[in-house]
């Protein structure tokens, strides 16, 4: 779970109040990773409101979500991130598809990088960092296609990144802290994991 992302939370209205627990489970779950991230709330299936499951109820669902967490007070402090919207769709109908297209389009344009003025869509990132993006997913591809797990340890990760910069052409890094800095950016936009901590900081 990415600081850099827009998530979208689906539930089933026609799970009731289990739906709803579910979608608790993972604004907690967001939160705990990816601090104050925004996030819209989908009800899925509405083509079956009215059908298999009360229009009344689906409509208590709503406003649940409403209080419970759209524009919640201290929403950080009870330990979710930031919900913006909430909308119910169905793929069946095609119901809010558009809706919801446009409120994840406009959404994503507005999003910034807390304290920074500068939109995360327009912000600019080194060629080097687009450089490791690319020679990263080779190397992944490279390890799937041998039947290899695409999980490497600090050192044959810092030698196969060098070594494939090199065939490609790309400029490689001055140094393993550059490298790791680069690394890093890409673990924020969600392309690679890479966790510093003691336990995973070789992975």
């Amino acid at each position: 779970l990415s600081k850099r992302s827009l998530y979208l939370v689906l539930w089933r209205i026609i799970d009731g109040k289990k739906g709803l627990a579910e979608v608790l489970q993972w604004l907690g779950n967001i939160q705990a990773r990816a601090p104050n991230s925004p996030c819209v709330i989908v009800g899925t299936h509405y083509d079956e409101v009215g059908e298999k499951f009360p229009a009344k109820k689906a409509e208590e669902l709503q406003q649940i979500i409403r209080d419970r967490f759209i524009a919640v007070a201290d929403a950080e402090k009870m330990g979710l991130p930031r919900v913006l919207d909430s909308i119910e769709v169905s793929c069946k109908t095609g119901h809010n598809i558009k809706l919801l297209a446009n409120l994840i389009y406009d959404t994503a344009l507005s999003l910034r990088l807390p304290g920074s003025k500068e939109h995360l869509l327009q912000q600019k990132g080194p060629a080097s960092y687009l450089a490791l993006d690319d020679v990263v997913s080779a190397i992944a591809n490279h390890l799937k296609i041998n039947g290899a797990d695409p999980v490497l340890n600090a050192e044959n990760y810092r030698e196969m990144v060098t070594t494939e910069m090199q065939t490609r052409g790309y400029k490689g890094f001055r140094d393993t802290s550059e490298l790791n800095q680069a690394t890093m950016f890409l673990h924020d936009n969600g392309v690679l994991l890479h966790y510093d901590d003691a336990t995973l900081r070789d992975l």
